[in-house]
């Protein structure tokens, strides 16, 4: 199945946004993109290819107005030379692992991107649906 071809089961947005991830040694990373789901991270300085899928990280994501700090588990390592880096950077998605305070606080750093990007003329977002009880 082609990269292209991949089935979302959320949106994502792009995003430029630092975060900082623990399990990388507290690593700064650059984030790509977002979305309900989570967040792909990468850096040049650190690698992701040596990190392990599944692997539970705690990651603060730095945004807008409202920042995020929960844990995440890698669910997918892009590596230099796949067919995905070849277009974007290569590092790894985050699976974000919410309670009920970090799910509100991800809801308003999602509708902070949403409006941004209106603002920049990209086709905004539908909201998002309430939080799973």
């Amino acid at each position: 199945m082609s990269i292209h071809t991949i089935q979302r089961a959320v949106p994502r947005m792009p995003f430029d946004s630092l975060a900082i991830v623990r399990g990388c040694d507290g690593q700064v990373m650059r984030v790509r993109d977002v979305s309900e789901h989570g967040v792909f991270v990468y850096s040049k300085a650190t690698p992701a290819f040596f990190m392990d899928i599944g692997r539970v990280l705690d990651v603060d994501v730095l945004g807008t107005n409202q920042g995020l700090r929960c844990k995440a588990v890698i669910s997918r390592i892009a590596t230099v030379g796949s067919r995905e880096a070849q277009r974007y950077p290569s590092g790894m998605a985050l699976r974000l692992i919410t309670d009920d305070a970090a799910r509100s606080r991800l809801g308003q750093l999602l509708d902070d991107v949403r409006s941004l990007l209106a603002r920049t003329m990209r086709p905004a977002l539908p909201p998002l649906p309430p939080p799973l009880r």
